[in-house]
């Protein structure tokens, strides 16, 4: 955990961190369509959707 903080810039709020333990996303602010909207175009949330 400490090693994808050291890897956030100043400027991130918000850090969307995958299964695979990398940072996916970084946004300025709390924008939860957006992050929603973000996770549901991932390959694995669009396979869990299918099932």
């Amino acid at each position: 955990m400490t090693d994808l903080l050291n890897k956030s810039r100043p400027e991130d709020r918000v850090l969307l961190i995958g299964k695979d333990g990398g940072i996916k996303s970084r946004e300025p602010g709390l924008n939860l369509e957006g992050i929603f909207r973000r996770i549901d175009a991932m390959p694995m949330r669009r396979q869990e959707m299918r099932q």
